[in-house]
C-alpha cells in the first residue's frame, strides 16, 4: 500500500472518529460546565423534564408507550354508554362535519389523557432530579440531541426512565388534581350536561 493511501486511509479515520467523538466530547464539557453554572432563577425546565420530554417525542413517534386506549364513553360518570351517547356519533361527525355531544366528550377525553400523561411525565422528572445524577441527565439530553452517538444514548434513556417511571404512583383515571377537582369532574360535568339535554337522570358522585 503506497503512503499517500495510507495517508489518505488515516485521514479518514481521523474525521470519522472526530466526527463521532468530538460532538461527545463537547456535550460532556457542555454539561460540566451548565451544573457548575449557578441556578438561572428564569429556567423553566430542569433536565431531567428536558430529558423525559426528549424520550416521549421518541416514544410518539414510534408508536409505542402512547398506544391508543379507548375512553370510557361516560362510564366514569356512572352512565350507560349506549344511552348518553347513542348511536355512532363520532363517525357522524367525521363524514357530515358537524358537532356531535360525543365529538365533545372525545376532545375532553382527549386532553383528560395528556393533561394525566403530562403530570405522570413531571412525576417521573421529579424522581430523577431528587435521586439522579445531574451530569448523566444533562449529557444524556445532549448526547440524543446534538450527535451521532444518539442510539447508544437514546438506549440508556430508555432504560432509565422506564426504571424511574416503575418507581413512580400511576394515578389515571380521575385523581389527578386541577384546581379543586380532578380531571374526571370536568369530563363528568360535560357528560351531565349532555344527560340532562337529552332527558337523562342526572349521576352525582355519590352515585358512581
Amino acid at each position: 500500500m503506497s503512503r499517500r493511501l495510507k495517508k489518505m486511509l488515516s485521514s479518514i479515520v481521523l474525521v470519522s472518529v472526530a466526527a463521532v467523538f468530538g460532538p461527545v466530547l463537547i456535550a460532556a464539557v457542555a454539561t460540566l460546565i451548565s451544573i457548575n453554572l449557578p441556578p438561572n432563577p428564569v429556567q423553566v425546565r430542569t433536565e431531567a423534564q428536558k430529558l423525559v420530554s426528549a424520550y416521549r417525542d421518541e416514544e410518539k413517534n414510534k408508536f409505542v408507550l402512547y398506544s391508543s386506549i379507548p375512553p370510557p364513553d361516560g362510564a366514569e360518570c356512572g352512565y350507560e354508554p349506549a344511552q348518553l351517547f347513542p348511536g355512532d356519533q363520532l363517525m357522524e361527525s367525521a363524514k357530515e362535519g358537524r358537532f356531535t355531544h360525543y365529538w365533545g366528550y372525545f376532545i375532553l377525553d382527549d386532553w383528560r389523557s395528556d393533561f394525566e400523561w403530562e403530570s405522570f411525565n413531571n412525576r417521573i422528572a421529579e424522581e430523577l432530579d431528587e435521586n439522579g445524577s445531574q451530569f448523566q441527565l444533562g449529557f444524556l439530553r445532549r448526547c440524543i440531541n446534538f450527535t451521532l452517538a444518539r442510539p447508544v444514548c437514546m438506549s440508556q434513556v430508555e432504560d432509565l426512565v422506564r426504571a424511574t417511571a416503575e418507581r413512580v404512583p400511576r394515578s389515571f383515571g380521575g385523581t389527578e388534581s386541577i384546581h379543586r377537582g380532578t380531571v374526571n369532574d370536568v369530563v363528568c360535568l360535560y357528560a351531565d350536561g349532555v344527560a340532562a339535554r337529552i332527558g337523562i337522570p342526572l349521576q352525582s358522585k355519590s352515585d358512581n
